[in-house]
């Protein structure tokens, strides 16, 4: 029998992203400097400098919860909130696809063809819900209901910016990673960092999230001196995750400039440490799990009113896990 025919793409409504694999440059939604617009700018992560790929000129409110869409023919494509419009956007455009929960999200993420975001969840809990878009290239579907909220007693300040971790994409990218020691085999999870970097770890069931943990870490300053170590506290504004040959990898930068960090895996969660339901009276933080760790990869600038996204595949990482601490 001879073989099918390749699939043959179209072009998407919006203009792709330029992904090279040979390269793992995170990305940022941004007022550089506190400028009137907002610019896409890439991180160098030799100099933790920025550098400008385009202004988004033809908006003028509020951006964020931006996150990368990769198609099955390995072209990507970013999303976001503009205004509380999801919205695909380039450096030419942007197209409304429809209105969200919030007017202005500050987390966002997608895994799949699903799209989640939320608004500083942990800060009140007024807003305290994180909510799906499911099929935003087809048909999108906005889920108006949450069943589970973050409460605001579980971590400092709040959560600026999700990443999803993928334990069940062996048969796309061939990897089979745990990310969360939770007992189960497979998964699919948010992780975000609170202002003291507690993480926080959301669970997702059929679409929806259902449960959450927030754990303590420590953070790894490797090659820095004791005494320029920060300890204050700071957002953790943009996430960024990237799939290597072997595994995902999870990043932050902090909004304080204090640099970038890995956030190692897996993470254990013992099954009494998960938070579930919309009355948040006895939710708390995991204390009887241990902390996770963050690692200090590099400098970073100081930022304000940004999100991260990343392409997501790359072969800068190498099959060593370890390898990566030489390029940052």
């Amino acid at each position: 029998m001879e073989p099918s025919a390749a699939p043959s793409w179209q072009p998407f409504i919006i203009d792709s992203v330029n992904c090279d694999p040979n390269k793992a440059a995170p990305l940022q939604v941004l007022r550089w400097e506190d400028a009137d617009e907002y610019s896409l700018r890439s991180w160098d992560f030799q100099t933790g400098e920025y550098k400008k790929e385009y202004n988004i000129d033809y908006f003028d409110g509020h951006v964020n919860a931006v996150a990368m869409w990769e198609r099955a023919d390995g072209n990507n494509y970013a999303i976001g909130s503009f205004g509380g419009n999801l919205s695909w956007f380039s450096k030419k455009k942007r197209i409304n696809i429809g209105s969200l929960v919030y007017d202005t999200p500050n987390a966002g993420t997608v895994i799949g063809n699903d799209y989640y975001y939320a608004r500083s969840p942990g800060k009140d809990e007024k807003n305290c819900g994180i909510y799906f878009v499911e099929d935003i290239a087809g048909e999108p579907r906005f889920e108006t209901t949450s069943n589970l909220c973050i409460s605001k007693s579980v971590y400092k300040g709040s959560v600026l910016d999700f990443v999803a971790a993928n334990e069940d994409d062996g048969d796309r990218y061939g990897t089979s990673s745990t990310y969360v020691d939770d007992n189960e085999a497979e998964g699919l999870y948010l992780f975000g960092l609170g202002e003291q970097h507690e993480v926080l770890i959301v669970k997702i069931e059929d679409k929806f999230p259902v449960a959450y943990a927030v754990v303590d870490s420590v953070i790894d300053w490797r090659s820095k001196e004791d005494d320029d170590e920060p300890s204050d506290d700071s957002g953790y504004g943009a996430g960024y995750s990237f799939i290597g040959p072997t595994e995902q990898r999870f990043f932050f930068t902090s909004n304080q400039g204090f640099g970038m960090f890995e956030l190692q895996t897996p993470i254990s969660v013992p099954d009494d440490c998960w938070n579930t339901g919309t009355n948040t009276d006895d939710h708390k933080e995991c204390k009887d799990a241990p902390a996770a760790t963050l690692t200090w990869m590099g400098a970073s600038a100081v930022t304000n009113y940004n999100d991260g996204l990343s392409c997501p595949v790359t072969t800068v990482f190498g099959a060593d896990s370890a390898s990566v601490s030489d390029l940052f």
